[in-house]
């Protein structure tokens, strides 16, 4: 645990650099064997490095503009009671402990009062509520390259993983908020 609290963040980047590098060297390769299999994986190395660079470029660019326009957020899209039974019943948490962030210590109770808590989760919620409908650009590019299954899969499956962080976001919030409305700041 203590590992992945203290290296997500620089494993996050390394893993972008190292994507970003393999498809450059899969695209040249394509282009000099030409073979149908390189440049399958070529479109995978594409497709899965603008997933991982996209969700990067998200979250630094709504983190850079909450402090630049010194946002706060004092309401969201409220949770229902109806969601919350839900989340309950998938077992939400459950699941969550297992979750990987790129900012550990946006989340530590021990390091941010609830009301910074509350405030980083409902920023996290937005990033991964813009990440969602950003995983299915790569559809886009299904007529260029061909090879639809990948562009299709790793769209739906990238959302899926998005949409199951909005949920842990939205699961966590009502339990903070009673928190913070009983004077735990």
């Amino acid at each position: 645990m203590e590992l992945k609290r203290r290296y997500s963040f620089s494993f996050v980047l390394i893993l972008n650099f190292i994507l970003a590098v393999s498809t450059v060297a899969l695209f040249f390769l394509s282009k000099i064997l030409n073979e149908k299999w390189i440049f399958s994986l070529y479109v995978t190395s594409l497709t899965i490095s603008y997933h991982f660079i996209m969700r990067l470029c998200v979250g630094v660019s709504v983190d850079l503009a909450i402090k630049k326009f010194s946002v706060r957020f004092r309401s969201y899209i409220p949770v229902s009671r109806v969601e919350i039974k839900f989340y309950k019943r998938i077992k939400v948490k459950d699941w969550k402990k297992n979750a990987i962030t790129a900012k550990p210590d946006s989340f530590d109770i021990k390091k941010v009062n609830f009301k910074e808590l509350l405030h980083n989760m409902i920023q996290a919620e937005l990033v991964h509520e813009i990440i969602i409908p950003l995983s299915f650009v790569p559809l886009l590019f299904i007529i260029p390259f061909g090879v639809p299954v990948v562009f299709i899969l790793t769209s739906f499956f990238a959302a899926c993983i998005e949409l199951k962080y909005v949920m842990i976001q939205r699961y966590n919030r009502p339990r903070i908020k009673r928190l913070i409305g009983k004077g735990y700041v």
